[in-house]
């Protein structure tokens, strides 16, 4: 599959996608699941993986701002009314045996609210996940290179000038991106933790051969996977030794040699 040339071109592939895909009727979404994140938490990969069994729906990022813009642009229409979009989205997103996936960062659900729009009024979430990274450096890192450069998926062609970019992001810049995660992370146990019912690592599902994690949430959603499947995903890993290099100089930065 080619690359797209930026990441709104791949949004836009992925709304043009769902929206040629067949619907089912709304009646027939029996089981509904989140997945609670923040950007560069492994999140897609995990989505991605549920979504290669045919039976976990497509629990992309439905409801970024991106996708939103995407639909609005691509309908051609100058709002979006967002329970008639979740509407379509879950209609076109469900697969045919009625599960239907949702992954939203903390920090969307957060600007939802803030326009009066409560996810957990139109949704009725089955089960709830949270996906995390333990080291919230790296994760810092990848989330300042990615705002750097846009590329935000190994779908996106890398830009010429990534690595050098990424190479000569300030501390301060880094250091700033991990102020948003611990200020997402009070926002999550304050607001969203009660409702999780399993919370898996970044760390663990990259090492999760057999599928563990995944198998688990097919089961509270009373799924099985196809018989051998091995919750492959076409996504990349995007972090370069470089990376660990520049975030190896910040970890002397702040705790000396």
């Amino acid at each position: 599959m080619m690359k797209a040339a930026t990441t709104k071109e791949l949004v836009e592939q992925k709304i043009e996608t769902l929206l040629k895909s067949e619907p089912i009727p709304l009646r027939d979404i029996k089981h509904v699941y989140g997945i609670i994140s923040t950007p560069r938490s492994g999140s897609t990969m995990f989505a991605d993986k549920l979504k290669s069994t045919g039976c976990m729906g497509d629990p992309a990022e439905w409801v970024n701002l991106l996708y939103m813009n995407a639909y609005r642009e691509v309908m051609g229409t100058e709002k979006v009314d967002f329970q008639e979009y979740l509407k379509l989205v879950m209609r076109h997103s469900a697969t045919e045996n009625g599960v239907f996936g949702l992954n939203f960062h903390v920090h969307q659900y957060r600007s939802l609210m803030k326009k009066k729009i409560d996810l957990f009024k139109y949704l009725e979430f089955k089960k709830i996940y949270s996906i995390e990274r333990r080291n919230k450096l790296d994760q810092a890192f990848s989330y300042v290179k990615a705002r750097a450069t846009d590329v935000w998926s190994s779908d996106v062609q890398p830009r010429p000038d990534e690595q050098a970019t990424a190479d000569n992001l300030q501390n301060s810049e880094i250091l700033r991106g991990l102020h948003a995660y611990a200020v997402w992370q009070e926002m999550y146990e304050a607001k969203l933790a009660k409702r999780v019912d399993a919370v898996f690592y970044y760390e663990d599902v990259v090492k999760d051969k057999e599928g563990l994690c995944f198998q688990r949430v097919m089961r509270d959603l009373e799924q099985r996977p196809p018989d051998g499947h091995s919750f492959e995903t076409l996504l990349k890993r995007q972090s370069t030794k470089h990376d660990r290099a520049r975030i190896m100089a910040l970890k002397k930065f702040i705790v000396g040699k």
